[in-house]
C-alpha cells in the first residue's frame, strides 16, 4: 500500500497494533493500537484500497479496480487474516484473491486521514464503510470530498 496523501505522520508507537481483531459478525477489521487508539475497517472499504499491483496499478497501468463502481459480494468477504512479519497484515478474500500487503502504517494513516477511530478515546468518529467507495473518474473510495 503507498503512502496515503495528506496524512499526517502518526507518533512512533501509533503505528504498533497491540491487537488485531477479525470481526467475521460486524464484517470489518479492528485494530487496537499501542497508543490506546482503536480503529475499525470495514472489509469493502479495505478492498477498494487493496494495495497490489493488479487491483491498484502499478507504473502506467492502471488497476483492475480503476474505474469500477461496485464490487461482487465474494470480493468483499474476507475469510481469513495472516500476520507477515512485525508491519503487515495480508487478507484473504472469499474469491481467492490475497495479493494485497496492508501495512500498520498505511492502515493508521487510513484511520487518521478518514476518522476510523471508535471508542471511548475517540470523538465523532466514524469506521471505513462501503459509501466510501471509488467513484467513476478512478478516485480510491474516501478521497471525493
Amino acid at each position: 500500500m503507498t503512502d496515503t496523501p495528506g496524512a499526517a505522520t502518526p507518533s512512533p508507537g501509533a503505528t504498533t497494533p497491540a491487537d488485531i481483531e477479525l470481526d467475521s459478525g460486524g464484517r470489518r477489521l479492528r485494530f487496537t493500537w499501542a497508543d490506546g487508539r482503536r480503529s475499525d475497517y470495514d472489509w469493502e472499504y479495505l478492498r477498494w484500497r487493496c494495495p497490489c499491483a493488479s487491483c491498484s496499478g502499478e507504473g502506467e497501468y492502471p488497476g483492475e479496480l480503476q474505474g469500477r463502481t461496485e464490487l461482487r459480494p465474494e470480493e468483499t468477504e474476507m475469510i481469513d487474516l495472516d500476520l507477515v512479519g512485525r508491519y503487515a497484515v495480508k487478507p484473504t478474500w472469499r474469491n481467492g484473491h490475497d495479493t494485497g500487503l496492508y501495512t500498520f502504517r498505511n492502515l493508521r494513516a487510513l484511520a487518521d486521514k478518514d476518522n476510523l477511530f471508535s471508542g471511548p478515546t475517540a470523538e465523532g468518529t466514524r469506521s471505513g464503510t462501503a459509501d466510501d467507495r471509488a467513484d467513476p473518474a478512478g478516485d480510491p473510495p474516501g478521497d471525493r470530498r
